[in-house]
């Protein structure tokens, strides 16, 4: 397996997909897949590979599965972790039904002995000098209500206690794809209990693409460092519009003509900004932010007008020109 892992540096240009469009670039990569190996296998081996890098000497991996695909990315991960030597316990949803490929997993997990638990209480040994990998959800974030309503327990506990009991453990948290309950197209948390609880990963690995729910709103806090591993699908973004882009892509710079002056580059007029005089609360420092901002990309002329007349021209930029508003 070819890895793709890379940390997300926040000036370069990068698109990003909701959870429909990941669908379905998920299935454009399956069908193309000629690896040999499954997406799941080789998100397993980027979430072991990025979790041994992250924290080494982690005295033990404690990865927390859910019942669907990011469960199963998890016990992928989870084998990987034991087949390098390394301390894993598996805190298992217990369901009746999982996907194939989470099916397949939890099989190879059971055929190699790893310690799985099921109840939270077996989780309270969890030390500062372990790790704990948040595979619970993911962007699957709809299976919290299925996974309790499938659940094979007499009184399933609720998926946002686990997700509290996984980063509540003094330990640090790797979540996979996104810090489970966080809506991964909004940046949102919708379960309320969730947002008070203060659900914050010390580093989220995303899978296949990067999604805006990671970089907007309560996203921003609650992944941490973030990485991306496109398990091979770079070539299959190129041709697919994505719903965001992080940054743009760089524009070839130009040479500017000697025979060129001001009026050449083009004319900004920013208008609004009330003045002091009028309610005794000045508004004019965003009209002069964003024409100072307009200078520096490189407008040629940059006119502003505010809302008040009685507003002090005069302590404005002076490569600013002030224009009354019907003179504009």
């Amino acid at each position: 397996m070819t890895l793709t892992l890379k940390k997300i540096n926040w000036q370069t240009p990068l698109k990003l997909f909701d959870v429909a469009q990941t669908r379905q670039l998920e299935a454009i990569a399956a069908s193309h897949n000629l690896s040999g190996f499954s997406l799941m296998e080789q998100a397993g081996l980027a979430v072991a590979q990025l979790a041994m890098a992250v924290k080494p000497f982690a005295n033990c991996y404690w990865i927390f599965c859910g019942p669907g695909n990011n469960g199963g990315d998890g016990l992928e991960a989870a084998v990987q972790l034991h087949q390098r030597g390394q301390k894993v316990v598996v805190v298992l949803w217990q369901t009746q039904k999982r996907p194939a490929d989470s099916e397949a997993a939890l099989k190879k997990v059971l055929g190699l002995g790893i310690r799985i638990v099921s109840q939270l209480d077996s989780t309270h040994s969890i030390s500062s000098s372990d790790l704990v990998i948040d595979a619970l959800l993911g962007i699957g974030l709809k299976n919290q209500n299925v996974a309790s309503a499938k659940a094979n327990i007499d009184a399933a506990p609720s998926m946002p206690a686990w997700i509290e009991a996984a980063y509540q453990s003094g330990a640090d948290v790797l979540a996979v794809d996104v810090p489970s309950g966080l809506n991964a197209n909004t940046g949102n948390f919708d379960d309320v209990s969730l947002q008070r609880a203060s659900i914050q990963a010390a580093h989220t690995l995303q899978l296949l693409n990067a999604k805006p729910g990671c970089f907007t709103a309560s996203g921003r806090d609650a992944c941490g460092s973030l990485w991306l591993d496109s398990l091979g699908s770079e070539a299959l973004q190129e041709n697919l519009v994505s719903i965001a882009r992080l940054n743009t892509l760089p524009q070839p710079k130009r040479q500017p003509h000697h025979a060129s002056h001001k009026g050449t580059f083009g004319d900004v007029a920013v208008v609004g900004g009330e003045s002091v005089q009028t309610r005794g609360m000045g508004m004019t420092g965003a009209v002069d932010l964003a024409a100072l901002a307009a200078l520096h990309a490189g407008a040629g002329r940059v006119m502003v007008s505010y809302l008040n007349q009685g507003a002090d021209v005069a302590t404005r930029s002076k490569e600013v020109m002030a224009r009354s508003f019907d003179v504009l």
